[in-house]
C-alpha cells in the first residue's frame, strides 16, 4: 500500500475562506431580501389577493396537494426563513466546514436548512457562526476520528484500546440480509478523513456504498481503497477487517491525541520509519466525482436496442458535468473500453473490473507503471516477427491489457503483469496471468517471448535481459524498444536484428521505437 498524505500540522490543511466572498454573499442576500419584502408588500391588500386567487384557481389542477390560500402563500416570515436557509447553504459551501463535521452534526445542519430553521442571515450572525464553525474544524475532525475509533468492534483483540494500529475491525457493516449495516457509515467517515489527508475532494456516500457492496460480493478478499491508504476485507457475517497504512494510523492517532492529550501513548504518535522502495510504482487516486459517475453507470451484458453487448453507458442527464464524464471515459478507455456513439464497448465482461475501480477509487498510474498500450500495427508486427508455431511455450511480460497477448495462442501463453487490476482484465479476456514484478518472475524456459517493456530509468534493458535469461535454445525474443537502442549489442550472445523506426505511434507520447528480434541459437 502507498499513500500521498498531508500532515494535519501543515497550515494549508484547513482551507481558508475569502472575506470578499462573504461580503459579496451578504450583499446578494440583502438585495434578495429587499425583493422578497417588496413582493410581500405588493401582495398585502385585499385587491391583490382577490386577483391572485384567479391565478391559483386556474392552475390548481397542476398541483397534487392543492394550493395554499393567497395570504398564506405570500407570508413574509416564511419567505424570509426560506431565504435565510438558502443563503446559509451557500455560505457553508464557501468553506470546508461541512466536510469536517461528524455525520450527526452534518445532518443537523442539513435538517435546519431543509426545515428553514437556520439563524437569521445578518452580517453579525454570519460572521460569528462561520468563524466559530471554522475554528472548530479540528474539534470536528477529532470527533469524527473518535467516532470511528469508538465504533471499532470491542469483541476483537486486534483492536487496541490505546489508539489506532495497523489492523482494525468493524462489526455490523452489513445486516443479515446483506443490506448496509448501522456501522457502515464509519467507513465513510474514515474515507472522509483520509481524503483530507490526501487533499482530495469529499467521497460520496453512494460510492462508498457501492464499494462495500462489491466487497461483499467477493468476501474474504482484500481490496485497496483511496490510493492504498487502507484496504478492506469483508466477511459474510457483516464484519469488515481493515489494514491501515502506517502513515494513516499515525495521523489518526495524532488527531485522537488532540482530543485526548494524555490517553494516547507516545509510541503510537511517532511517525513511522519509511522503507526504501525499488522503482516506485503506484496507483492514481481518482476524483470522487469520477467515481460517482462510474458507480452510477449501467453495464449492458447483452445487446439492447441502443447499446451493443458488453457496453458501459453513463446516465447522460442535462445537469451532468461534461468534464467529469470525460475523465470517467478516460478511465474506461484505460480498462480497454472503446468509445461508441452511446457508451463504451469492451471485449469482455467489465462489470467486476469497473467495480474494483469504484471500490478502490484508483487506477494504475500510467507514468509509474509505464503503461502505454501497444498500438495494433506494432503488435501485429511483433507477432509476425515472432513466428509462433503450435507447441511453442509463449510469454508476454509486462502485459498491460494484453494488446500483444491477445494475438498469441491463449493455451500456450503466459502473461506477467504488475498491476492487479490489469491482471483481472487479462483473466477476463482469457489470458493466463501472473500478478508480480516481472524482474522477480521465473518459470522455466519459453520458446517465444513477445514484449513491450517499460522504458523509463533503463528498465527496458533490465527487462529484456531478464526475458532473455528464460529463452529456450532455438527460442526467439521480440521486443518493442526505444529507438536510441537501435544497433547496440543489448543482448550479447544472441543473434539480433532491428526494424525501422516507428514514430508517434503511442497515444500520449512522442516516443520513437524500434522492434528487436533476438534468437538463441540451439
Amino acid at each position: 500500500m502507498s499513500a500521498v498524505l498531508l500532515d494535519v500540522a501543515e497550515p494549508e490543511f484547513f482551507a481558508p475562506v475569502q472575506g470578499d466572498a462573504i461580503d459579496a454573499l451578504i450583499g446578494e442576500y440583502d438585495a434578495a431580501r429587499r425583493h422578497v419584502e417588496s413582493v410581500a408588500a405588493f401582495m398585502d391588500g385585499p385587491e391583490m389577493q382577490r386577483a391572485a386567487r384567479y391565478f391559483l384557481d386556474a392552475n390548481q389542477a397542476r398541483f397534487n396537494r392543492g394550493m395554499p390560500r393567497v395570504e398564506e402563500l405570500f407570508r413574509l416570515d416564511g419567505a424570509i426563513k426560506a431565504l435565510d436557509a438558502a443563503y446559509w447553504k451557500r455560505a457553508l459551501d464557501l468553506t470546508d466546514v461541512i466536510d469536517y463535521m461528524p455525520d450527526e452534526r452534518r445532518q443537523d445542519w442539513f435538517k435546519q436548512i431543509r426545515d428553514h430553521e437556520c439563524p437569521g442571515f445578518d452580517e453579525a450572525s454570519v460572521r460569528d457562526n462561520l468563524g466559530r464553525l471554522m475554528a472548530q474544524r479540528m474539534d470536528f475532525l477529532s470527533e469524527m476520528v473518535d467516532g470511528v475509533f469508538r465504533g471499532l468492534s470491542g469483541e476483537h483483540v486486534t483492536n487496541r484500546p490505546e489508539g489506532f494500529s495497523k489492523r482494525m475491525i468493524i462489526d455490523r457493516c452489513f445486516t443479515e440480509f446483506g443490506t448496509a449495516g448501522m456501522k457502515q457509515g464509519l467507513i465513510q467517515d474514515l474515507r472522509s478523513v483520509v481524503a483530507k489527508f490526501m487533499q482530495r475532494d469529499h467521497p460520496s456516500y453512494n460510492a462508498t456504498g457501492e464499494a462495500m457492496r462489491h466487497f461483499r460480493r467477493t468476501t474474504g478478499e482484500w481490496h485497496d481503497m483511496d490510493g492504498g491508504a487502507f484496504r478492506v476485507r469483508v466477511y459474510k457475517k457483516g464484519t469488515a477487517h481493515m489494514e491501515v497504512h502506517p502513515d494513516i494510523a499515525w495521523r489518526l492517532n495524532q488527531i485522537l491525541a488532540h482530543r485526548y492529550p494524555h490517553a494516547i501513548p507516545p509510541r503510537h504518535r511517532e511517525r513511522p520509519k519509511r522503507e526504501a522502495k525499488h522503482v516506485p510504482v503506484f496507483d492514481r487516486p481518482l476524483p470522487f466525482a469520477v467515481i460517482r459517475e462510474l458507480a452510477a453507470g449501467t453495464f449492458y451484458e447483452s445487446r439492447t436496442r441502443v447499446h451493443g453487448p458488453n457496453t458501459f453507458a453513463f446516465d447522460h442527464l442535462p445537469d451532468k458535468n461534461k468534464h467529469v464524464l470525460k475523465e470517467a471515459g478516460k478511465v474506461l478507455e484505460a480498462l480497454g473500453g472503446v468509445r461508441q456513439p452511446v457508451g463504451y464497448r469492451f471485449d469482455y465482461d467489465a462489470r467486476e473490473v469497473i467495480g474494483v475501480v469504484v471500490a478502490s477509487g484508483m487506477i494504475p498510474d500510467q507514468a509509474s507503471y509505464q503503461f502505454y498500450p501497444t498500438p495494433d500495427g506494432i503488435a501485429a508486427e511483433v507477432i509476425e516477427r515472432a513466428q509462433i508455431e503450435s507447441g511453442h511455450r509463449c510469454l508476454e511480460p509486462s502485459a498491460g491489457l494484453g494488446a500483444i497477448a491477445q494475438r498469441m495462442p491463449a493455451s500456450q501463453t503466459d502473461c506477467v503483469e504488475l498491476s492487479d487490476l490489469h491482471c483481472q482484465v487479462l483473466e477476463k479476456i482469457g489470458c493466463t496471468a501472473f500478478c508480480t514484478d516481472f524482474l522477480s518472475y521465473r518459470s522455466g524456459e519459453y520458446d517465444r517471448i513477445c514484449m513491450n517493456p517499460p522504458f523509463s530509468v533503463g528498465r527496458s534493458t533490465a527487462h529484456i535481459e531478464h526475458a532473455a535469461s528464460m529463452l529456450a535454445p532455438g527460442g526467439r525474443l521480440v521486443a518493442v524498444l526505444p529507438a536510441s537502442l537501435q544497433g547496440k549489442d543489448v543482448l550479447p550472445g544472441l543473434q539480433t536484428s532491428w526494424s525501422g523506426v516507428f514514430e508517434n505511434q503511442f497515444t500520449g507520447t512522442s516516443v520513437r521505437v524500434v522492434i528487436l528480434t533476438a534468437d538463441r541459437v540451439a
